[in-house]
């Protein structure tokens, strides 16, 4: 039966068939999930208390999280599960959470978190303890990708178990279990199979189908990965063209599918509107070459579609450039590939027995598995720059982030060709032997993988012929890999081999159990058989991926040394000494990046999707050593301890891992390998300054400062179109406090000061107002990063608020496009009523 083929009567869902559905669809997920809902137990890569300086003070609890620990995972605790905390927070106090203080000199929360606040599910984690949420919500979203399979396959004919095969496969496939601790890329990748569900309704004319069409895409977009949503958008979009041009009045039906896609995105504006201005004040720039991504997937990378664990696995250390097995694969035009080898982006795991199915959906029934194999391997195309394919990566919307992660497609594509080809094995159709023949080129592959590696020869044999294929000297290689990685990673590839031998075996086993049996009989097993064997393989391969996180008693325990840092940091935000070449060897060690901002403390250098720029800026001018990818990390020598911009900055804190004197630093605490220090002779957060000086462009404001030509506790430096305004040059006097400080406001009251700039040491950043004595007046990006406003001589009160225009454009966006969806459905029922 072809996908574009009119929909049987006996494949629509009734209610008990879907409540049938669902039980089964529980089974995976709480195999995979349900060890980590347990009391005791969470759903996280990696237990906070496993990081400096929590582990120096509980080193059973530290020794315990190591173990099993998901090591391409580490996304989910900074910055997803630190933004959730901190978003509960905001909203227990009755704030919303728009803006975070504690990220660099302050930062949006809402506009650029990857933990979609919009998204329904993640409100869990804002009723609960997000650590106790995520495991919930990541099951929720592996029931809800099983069922969108199942409902969209069972919609295109396919039997019950079929599409229940399907759906197994959709739950535990690698696009799913390797990325399921980063909720939003699976959560952003599910919808598209409730996308396609209701673009076939939208095309038989149901009347709520709309509302379906654009709540899916909007959720897709709401869950906070746009890149994956676009892809998926665009799929949708192609396949709505496909199944409207073979259908009567091709124009009508396709206008409506495109009225509820574009409906899906508006919906959704009221994230995006905000995320866009994020991202145009942060430090992402584009890619100067897209088609030649140094982040994309090399051709060797299609082995993981059944093996992979070949170049390693989710709880080993192992990091590019030192990952042998990639090397060993990687072509000599695949250097950069090799370098960025990125073992959560090359995890394209379908199974054995699910590419057997597809290999039967495409002998059986080509027609029908036209699309869904275009999809896998457009996307497969995309992601390792096939000629013809490449350039859609300098697409607008497909040039943003790693090309891999179109494989989100693949990852649709292979469950629905899966369910395909179970139907047409359980119905014994034709050229079946297809999946038989497939298993058993898998054995083959696995043999190949077990026996063709000798470990001793590996280790020998392997530098020399990898410097004659990149043409470096041996010693090259020998400093970029030991022998003890490279013994582990012949080590690896025996495994793997091993691995799918026994897996391709099972699928051997199972297709046979169909082809042996007379066509008229049913085999007694039937497509349990291949649900048993399609999850079995698929859990095996994500139990290292979702293994539970055993916490002790709190995922964020009481810490001394986190007490001295926040008396250390006071108001002021804390930086990092990190003189090692790599720029984040010392940085990851000493309370790294977020891990303060869950303790209440601001760090200059948090790892935040949009890093706003001004600040890295202005540090990286003065410590050009400083830049780590796209953000300031550190500081990386000590001559720089005294530098004003530092005061600009107003870093209070400093952590090292060695000893440190120097007249501006005060030691709270000396610990072996952990040092906290108070930085002394810091300016207040707000101040009046009565001298100012005015750079003729931008860029003149950083070369000011940097070159130490202004003193910040008296003076700023203000950028070229700043207003003209003249302080008096009058005595500085009088006091300026603090009466009110929140997340998103600020009020400040002087008494009997000068006229001057009131400098507040907080982010200059779109959206934020300032209201003077209660009228509004012009914040100025003085010294530029800071907030300054003009002040007259007096007493003053001065108040400053963030409310964001993106936000309140994207909301009438969003509103107006839900009040058009309902008036869309409604005229569509009145217009055509139902008998």
């Amino acid at each position: 039966m072809s996908a574009a083929s009119s929909v049987p009567m006996a494949a629509r869902t009734n209610s008990r068939e879907l409540w049938r559905a669902i039980l089964w669809l529980f089974v995976l997920p709480l195999v995979l999930i349900g060890p980590s809902l347990l009391p005791g137990s969470r759903f996280l890569p990696l237990a906070p208390v496993a990081l400096e300086p929590l582990a120096g003070e509980n080193p059973s609890a530290a020794a315990l999280a190591w173990r099993g620990v998901d090591f391409l995972g580490s996304d989910a605790l900074f910055p997803m599960l630190s933004d959730a905390k901190e978003m509960r927070a905001a909203l227990w106090r009755g704030e919303l959470p728009l803006w975070d203080p504690k990220l660099g000199l302050g930062a949006p929360l809402f506009a650029q978190t990857m933990f979609g606040a919009l998204y329904p599910l993640h409100w869990l984690a804002f009723l609960f303890e997000p650590d106790v949420a995520l495991g919930w919500i990541a099951l929720i979203d592996l029931v809800l990708a099983g069922l969108g399979i199942f409902l969209f396959t069972r919609r295109l004919g396919m039997s019950f178990g079929a599409a229940l095969v399907g759906a197994a496969v959709f739950q535990t496939a690698g696009f799913a279990s390797a990325n399921l601790h980063d909720l939003m890329k699976v959560e952003a990748g599910l919808w598209l199979a409730w996308t396609l569900l209701a673009i076939e309704r939208v095309l038989a004319g149901e009347k709520r189908a709309l509302m379906l069409l654009a709540g899916s895409v909007a959720l897709s977009f709401l869950a906070g990965f746009v890149p994956i949503a676009i892809f998926c958008s665009v799929a949708a979009a192609v396949y709505a063209l496909v199944r409207a041009l073979s259908q009567p009045g091709a124009a009508v039906r396709l206008g409506r599918c495109g009225v509820g896609l574009l409906l899906g995105v508006a919906i959704a504006a009221i994230q995006l509107v905000p995320m866009a201005e994020a991202r145009n004040q942060s430090t992402r720039s584009e890619r100067e070459n897209p088609r030649a991504a140094a982040d994309g997937l090399p051709l060797a990378a299609n082995l993981t579609l059944v093996a992979p664990e070949v170049f390693g696995r989710a709880d080993e250390a192992v990091f590019a450039p030192a990952n042998s097995s990639a090397w060993w694969l990687a072509r000599a035009g695949e250097k950069e590939l090799a370098l960025n080898a990125n073992l959560l982006e090359w995890n394209l795991f379908a199974g054995a027995l699910a590419l057997a199915l597809a290999a039967a959906a495409l002998f059986a029934r080509p027609r029908a598995a036209l699309f869904p194999a275009g999809l896998a391997l457009v996307s497969l195309g995309f992601a390792q720059g096939w000629p013809g394919l490449d350039w859609l990566r300098a697409l607008p919307g497909f040039d943003l982030g790693s090309p891999a992660r179109a494989g989100v497609l693949a990852w649709t594509g292979w469950a629905w060709l899966a369910a395909l080809g179970a139907e047409a094995l359980i119905r014994r159709e034709r050229r079946v032997v297809a999946a038989a023949l497939a298993c058993g080129a898998f054995l083959i592959l696995g043999l190949l993988l077990a026996f063709a590696v000798e470990p001793a020869q590996w280790v020998a044999q392997l530098p020399d012929r990898l410097a004659a294929r990149f043409e470096v000297t041996r010693e090259v290689v020998d400093e970029l890999l030991s022998a003890q990685e490279l013994l582990r990673g012949a080590e690896r590839v025996c495994a793997a081999g091993r691995a799918l031998i026994g897996f391709a075996t099972l699928a051997l086993l199972c297709t046979l159990g169909f082809l042996l049996t007379p066509r008229a009989s049913r085999w007694a097993p039937g497509w349990i058989s291949l649900f048993i064997v399609a999850g079995a393989e698929g859990a095996f391969y994500a139990r290292v991926h979702l293994a539970p996180r055993a916490i002790e008693a709190s995922v964020w325990p009481q810490s001394a040394s986190m007490d001295a840092l926040r008396e250390a940091a006071g108001d002021g935000r804390v930086l990092r000494l990190d003189e090692s070449d790599s720029g984040v060897s010392d940085v990851l060690d000493l309370a790294r990046p977020n891990l303060t901002q869950a303790y209440g403390i601001a760090d200059l250098s948090p790892y935040v999707v949009f890093t706003p720029r001004r600040a890295v800026e202005l540090w990286s001018a003065v410590d050009r050593r400083a830049l780590w990818r796209n953000a300031a990390s550190r500081i990386s020598d000590t001559k720089w301890l005294d530098h004003p911009v530092l005061d600009v900055l107003r870093v209070t804190a400093l952590l090292s891992r060695r000893a440190l004197k120097h007249p501006r630093l005060e030691a709270l605490l000396e610990r072996d390998g952990f040092c906290i220090y108070r930085r002394v002779g810091v300016p207040p957060r707000a101040r009046i300054v009565n001298s100012s000086l005015r750079a003729p462009t931008e860029r003149g404001v950083i070369d000011v400062l940097a070159a130490r030509l202004s003193d910040p506790a008296h003076q700023t430096v203000l950028p070229p179109q700043a207003a003209q305004w003249e302080c008096m040059q009058t005595a500085p006097g009088g006091t300026v406090q603090i009466s009110d400080s929140r997340a998103h406001s600020v009020s400040i009251v002087t008494h009997g000061t000068a006229s001057g700039w009131l400098v507040l040491a907080d982010a200059w950043y779109p959206g934020w107002q300032a209201r003077l004595d209660g009228r509004l007046v012009p914040i100025v990006a003085v010294d530029h990063a800071l907030r300054g406003v003009a002040v007259e001589s007096g007493d003053h009160t001065l108040e400053f608020e963030y409310s964001p225009g993106s936000l309140r454009l994207g909301a009438c966006i969003s509103a107006l496009a839900i009040a058009l969806c309902f008036a869309l459905v409604w005229r569509a029922r009145h217009a055509f009523p139902v008998s």
